[in-house]
């Protein structure tokens, strides 16, 4: 499952080891009734943070279930404690990872929710863009290394959605022919930490670009920044 989260780009901040012994309602002793360590060892395996393990506690349902958070019913119990030392751990400064702030839902037609751009840094090599604008040369992507401008069609064509591309034989779908030479993209949008999508002015509104394949797409023109 963290394999699967780091392909798409969502920030892994640690693990935390959940039903860790279970919490006796009358005397609040916690039973270890599973084996111990093991979200610990996992995390070093994997090479993230062990942020903590919360017991397996009935008040932690019935807190939920009231809306009342267990840190303000049970302060002093083995899992509010807990919490706050998961609480803890993540409260400390986390750099934002470099690249347009999202979510965005960028409009082109009016320029209504365009990502602002972020100042490049290029000691530090990012796989997300640092800005995004278009003109009549075509989409322009800021890497921390180079800008990407990617023709319209270009960008149309390369759509690899259900309705373009066969999911099990891969084979494209798309007839080129359909695609007007004068098509552009309409609202472009984030999708996780990993994709854009893209809505164009021929209806196609499924696309999602992975940012490694926006990557790959032959550029029109690549200048270094």
């Amino acid at each position: 499952g963290l394999r699967m989260l780091e392909k798409v780009k969502v920030p892994i901040l640690g693990i935390v080891e959940n039903m860790s012994g279970f919490t006796c309602p009358s005397c609040g002793e916690v039973t270890h009734i599973f084996h111990q360590g093991g979200a610990s060892k996992i995390a070093t395996t994997l090479g993230v943070a062990f942020l903590g393990a919360v017991p397996l506690d009935p008040a932690i349902v019935d807190s939920g279930d009231s809306g009342v958070p267990l840190v303000v019913v049970a302060p002093d119990s083995p899992a509010a404690r807990a919490y706050g030392v998961i609480a803890d751990t993540l409260t400390g400064d986390i750099a934002p990872a470099p690249g347009v702030q999202i979510p965005f839902d960028w409009h082109l037609d009016t320029g209504a929710g365009k990502p602002e751009a972020v100042t490049p840094q290029p000691a530090i090599a990012t796989d997300r863009p640092l800005a995004l604008d278009f003109d009549a040369t075509g989409l322009k992507i800021r890497w921390s290394e180079q800008t990407q401008t990617i023709d319209p069609r270009d960008l149309r064509l390369a759509c690899n959605c259900a309705a373009c591309r066969d999911e099990i034989s891969r084979k494209r779908l798309l007839n080129p022919a359909q695609v007007p030479a004068d098509v552009v993209p309409t609202r472009i949008w984030s999708v996780g930490n990993y994709a854009i999508g893209v809505a164009f002015s021929d209806g196609h509104a499924s696309g999602i670009y992975p940012l490694g394949a926006l990557r790959a797409i032959e550029t029109t023109q690549a200048e270094d920044v």
